[in-house]
């Protein structure tokens, strides 16, 4: 992995900003790569179907499974 140079005080400080903002009108909850298209296909692989309940760890808002 890269490093950045980025801190916790750098995350911080965008989280409280304007720009925070911007970010959530531009990418709404589809903040994750593939969006709801990837997030299908893994459910396909594993034989998801409609009605079930899955547990949803680490994916922002959750809108993927909505």
């Amino acid at each position: 992995m890269k490093k950045t140079g980025m801190t916790v005080e750098n995350v911080k400080e965008v989280y409280s900003s304007p720009e925070c903002e911007l970010w959530e009108l531009i990418m709404a909850e589809q903040i994750h790569v593939g969006g709801w298209s990837h997030s299908k296909i893994l459910a396909d692989i594993a034989e998801i179907t409609e009605g079930q309940k899955v547990l949803d760890i680490s994916s922002a808002l959750g809108a993927g499974l909505i």
